[in-house]
């Protein structure tokens, strides 16, 4: 995304969200999902077993980092794992989505493919 486009889109976002912060919500702010068009396919994975260990009662994880160094924010999304009883149908690994202005790439998460 070039930077003027970056700019438009961030005060896109500011007036967008004028009405929140001054509290006269006239209309409601709509969000569209577009996941799927983006390409990113996601499950999270908990690995629960029902046995309360501490970990099952966590959330997942995500950030938004430049992987590739192009200045578009690329997004890392973090998986749950084994825990003893939880038997997995797919193998569970996390996920890295490249952004390259508006296509989507993942990419392989497999521990140490990181560079």
């Amino acid at each position: 995304m070039s930077p003027p486009l970056r700019v438009a889109a961030f005060v896109g976002l500011l007036l967008s969200t004028g009405p929140l912060v001054t509290g006269a919500m006239h209309e409601p702010i709509l969000f569209t999902d577009v996941t799927t068009l983006a390409g990113i396919d996601f499950v999270h994975i908990t690995g629960a077993t029902g046995q309360k260990f501490m970990v099952e009662t966590m959330g997942a994880g995500a950030v938004f980092f430049d992987y590739d160094g192009d200045l578009d924010p690329d997004l890392y999304l973090v998986n749950g794992g084994l825990l003893r009883g939880f038997a997995a149908s797919s193998p569970i690994s996390s996920a890295l989505y490249r952004n390259d202005g508006w296509d989507v790439h993942g990419c392989d998460c497999r521990l140490g493919s990181l560079p």
